[in-house]
């Protein structure tokens, strides 16, 4: 029983930082283009399942008129990770919903590791994750 409730406690742990993380990453991106920071994380909270028909109405209401800084990247990193592994277990593993979880918890921090890769050494040098 104590095995169930550690695996759904990370469960929960890992559903809350990418939720989180999500919701930052976008009013990172929001405060860094002027707009209402608070506004746009609610937004990206309450439409979470489709973040990225979020983001392209933000960044097409205005252009950036700051910097958003290294920890815009780096939250960016862990939300781009964190959807693309919950995407991942969703088509890998089988059509139940605790399973695709349990795939989702594995996926995490491979996925995570492999979006910092790419940040690191493959765009561009202003924008890296530097830790």
């Amino acid at each position: 029983m104590t095995q169930h409730a550690l695996l759904l406690a990370l469960i929960v742990l890992v559903l809350l930082v990418t939720v989180v993380s999500v919701a930052l990453w976008v009013a990172l991106d929001a405060a860094s283009r002027g707009l209402n920071p608070w506004f746009w994380g609610s937004v990206a909270v309450v439409t979470y399942p489709v973040v990225p028909l979020t983001l392209s109405l933000l960044r097409r209401r205005r252009e950036r008129v700051s910097d958003p800084g290294r920890r815009y990247v780096a939250v960016r990193t862990l939300a781009v990770g964190s959807l693309v592994g919950f995407l991942t277990a969703a088509i890998a593993a089988p059509p139940d919903p605790f399973t695709q979880l349990y795939y989702w918890l594995g996926t995490f921090p491979v996925v995570i590791a492999v979006v910092l890769a790419v940040d690191r050494y493959w765009l561009g040098a202003g924008d890296r994750v530097t830790f």
